[in-house]
């Protein structure tokens, strides 16, 4: 998956939005984060600590299944 810059936005990336693009790829690429079972899966728990150890995403994006 390609995530491209949306019109408007810098071209250099705060590292957390790059974390929470690898963990949007992420969640469309593992059968247990498509069936809702992220609780189990150790990627998604993983870059999801990792986010918020850098200080959380720094805007917001509504993902719906």
């Amino acid at each position: 998956m390609t995530l491209a810059l949306s019109a408007g936005e810098s071209s250099w990336r705060n590292p957390v939005e790059d974390l929470c693009d690898e963990l949007m790829c992420h969640i469309f690429e593992c059968a247990s984060c498509i069936n809702g079972f992220e609780d189990v899966c150790q990627t998604y728990r993983a870059l999801n600590k990792e986010i918020a150890a850098a200080g959380g995403p720094t805007k917001g994006v509504a993902l719906t299944m």
